[in-house]
């Protein structure tokens, strides 16, 4: 499912390993290699600016012990 999309340009440098899972990821989802990559992009930029919150287990109050009488 390879096409020209798929042709990384020389000017830009990417790790094989990134590469490598950037290409499984793009066959698993169905995309081309650059539509995915900027999907990733994007959403690291999403990230930076506080659109995917972190949710620590901590976080959340515990409930309170209330002892049955």
């Amino acid at each position: 499912m390879a096409d020209k999309l798929d042709l990384t340009p020389e000017k830009v440098r990417i790790k094989d390993s990134y590469r490598e899972r950037i290409f499984a990821e793009s066959q698993q989802l169905g995309k081309s290699y650059l539509e995915t990559l900027y999907f990733i992009i994007d959403c690291y930029f999403a990230f930076r600016k506080g659109a995917f919150p972190l949710v620590s287990p901590r976080a959340a109050p515990c409930p309170l012990f209330v002892p049955v009488a």
